[in-house]
């Protein structure tokens, strides 16, 4: 179960020395082993939404936006499912800034829907990271 939630850490390291194809290989690993275990309590499905996370991060960055809006819904709804409002606003974020590479017709209006949504789940919180998120969304609708 904790091999689960250690690969999120070299999937991390990976994707920022720009291994992204590794990367990938560590969040995907990381979710199905979490889904594969069958442990449906609250830390096993974050860990699993993060890895999902992970991935839809590393798509964007390969600049596959289609792929990594499809682990970023997959991302929020878990999120959501769990109640973890900081974590909703995060995959909602990185899944409105995918539909928006896309460039799709539709895309546009629908990642201002995902950003006003991140923008709620933000709206009680008095963090500082929650208050600078605030800030980049209100800039990316502008």
């Amino acid at each position: 179960m904790r091999e689960g939630y250690w690969l999120l850490e070299p999937g991390r390291a990976r994707q920022a020395n720009g291994a992204f194809d590794a990367a990938l290989v560590s969040f995907q690993r990381a979710a199905s082993l979490q889904r594969r275990l069958g442990d449906r309590a609250w830390q096993a499905r974050a860990r699993e939404a993060r890895a999902w996370d992970g991935a839809g991060e590393t798509y964007r960055r390969l600049g596959r936006p289609g792929e990594a809006a499809d682990f970023y819904r997959r991302a929020a709804a878990t999120h959501r499912e769990l109640d973890d409002l900081w974590h909703t606003a995060l995959s909602l974020d990185g899944l409105a800034g995918a539909l928006r590479e896309a460039d799709e017709a539709d895309g546009a209006e629908e990642a201002r829907r995902h950003w006003a949504a991140a923008l709620s789940a933000l709206a009680s919180s008095d963090d500082p990271r929650a208050a600078g998120a605030r800030e980049r969304i209100v800039a990316a609708l502008r």
